[in-house]
């Protein structure tokens, strides 16, 4: 809740539901998801997320705020979760498809790590790992950048871990549906608006190209943000 770019984001509302309602019902579409955690912070302004679980009947852990490595770390050990997806909630209209197809690419491969590519649009952002990979590299981590970040440790120990990365069948990089800025709402919040349907399926990374595509006036609202704005794990020096 404390994002210094767009305060309170997660549990912004379009066509009346937080965002993080849209990306909770989405988990619940994909048959390789057993259980949902939300990590949030023990900061109190995150005390609305904590409500949001409760209303919703979603798992909740609370840990620090700045070391997140620390705390996606603590929630997998509290609920015994191996492997693990993890996604960022600023990505409110992952696609089910995907990441179903990538959980069952991570095991098909027996990998310890696994990461979405930059050719999938932004927005679609998954990484899966094992939970002996999230204790090692929790223990191991030093630099600042890795415990805020998560997964930049396997990105700079690459040799440590079976690890690959999934590209998409086409380049969608010029797509922006995450929300980190203003105007990322804006077009998020009109893609739900025109595209949501309760109670079934969640539209698909598709129909969002194809409405962005048909309306490119909500398409350039965004796009000159510039990807991974705040950290390029993509960038991080290899050891």
């Amino acid at each position: 809740m404390a994002s210094s770019r767009l305060p309170g984001k997660v549990l912004k509302p379009a066509s009346g539901r937080p965002l993080l309602y849209y990306m909770v019902e989405r988990l619940k579409w994909i048959p390789e998801i057993s259980q949902i955690v939300i990590a949030t912070s023990t900061n109190p302004q995150d005390h609305p997320i904590e409500d949001f679980c409760r209303l919703e009947e979603v798992n909740c852990y609370r840990g620090s705020e700045d070391d997140v490595l620390q705390r996606i770390a603590g929630a997998a050990n509290r609920f015994s979760a191996n492997p693990i997806m993890r996604l960022t909630a600023d990505c409110p209209l992952l696609d089910i498809d995907t990441l179903s197809y990538q959980a069952k690419f991570f095991e098909k491969c027996d990998l310890d790590y696994c990461y979405l590519g930059l050719s999938f649009p932004e927005g679609l952002c998954a990484d899966i790992f094992t939970l002996e990979a999230l204790n090692l590299a929790n223990r191991n981590a030093i630099a600042q950048s890795e415990r805020e970040h998560v997964t930049p440790y396997f990105h700079n120990n690459k040799g440590q871990f079976r690890l690959r990365g999934l590209e998409n069948t086409t380049d969608d990089s010029k797509y922006r549906f995450v929300v980190d800025q203003p105007e990322d709402f804006s077009v998020v919040s009109q893609i739900i608006e025109r595209l949501y349907q309760p109670k079934t399926k969640p539209f698909g990374v598709e129909e969002i190209k194809n409405f962005l595509d048909t309306h490119p006036e909500i398409f350039k609202l965004n796009c000159d943000v510039i990807r991974n704005e705040s950290y390029d794990v993509f960038n991080t020096s290899g050891k």
